[in-house]
């Protein structure tokens, strides 16, 4: 809470700006990915984003992901563009992404891959994602009401719990796991085409 992020946005970019002059190309494009990240998440922009901001984000940490564990898995993205500029909760794809590479990939400790596809179809957008991780027995995801915080999969809960408050039915999230086969998430949202003002204007 003491430091500004106007300071240290501009410390991260001198740093970055440095890594240029030492001829560190790709340091340099991870403290951008990583730069951009903080940006959009920590931005008062508003509770709701678009599906193409949203995915930039997510790509950005799975650039700085792929890094970290020495590009040992795939990500692939299917974004259908009309679906680009549809409003979505911010930060709802990314904690998805982090569940299948750090519940799904990481525990197999050889590769793997997750693909994110976007797409429109009558009057919803889809988003699916999809991994050959280690799966799960979905059935162990606290239920709507609980407060476990210290559950595996509590990203999963959370979301969940958002599309209860925003949304309501027929919208919300639907989760096809196995141990040993992977795991593949599709969430069903309205399609938005302008940011609501409140989240309550949802409702």
């Amino acid at each position: 809470y003491q430091i500004t992020p106007h300071f240290m946005y501009n410390t991260l970019n001198s740093i970055r700006y440095e890594a240029i002059l030492q001829g560190s190309p790709n340091t340099a494009e991870l403290l951008e990915a990583f730069i951009e990240l903080l940006q959009l998440s920590a931005s008062d922009r508003g509770a709701f984003i678009t599906v193409k901001q949203e995915m930039h984000m997510v790509q950005n940490y799975v650039k700085l992901q792929q890094f970290r564990y020495a590009d040992c898995f795939q990500v692939t993205f299917d974004m259908q563009p009309e679906a680009e500029t549809c409003y979505v909760p911010r930060l709802l794809i990314q904690p998805l992404v982090e569940n299948s590479i750090v519940h799904g990939l990481e525990p197999k400790r050889h590769g793997g891959w997750v693909r994110v596809s976007i797409w429109e179809e009558e009057d919803a957008v889809y988003i699916r994602v999809h991994d050959d991780g280690v799966g799960f027995d979905p059935s162990a995801i606290p239920q709507p009401g609980s407060d476990d915080k210290h559950h595996t999969h509590v990203a999963l809960h959370n979301i969940e719990r958002r599309f209860q408050l925003l949304y309501g039915e027929p919208y919300g999230m639907s989760i096809k796991s196995e141990p040993g086969h992977g795991t593949s998430i599709v969430l069903t949202l309205p399609i938005i085409t302008a940011p609501p003002e409140k989240e309550k204007d949802l409702c």
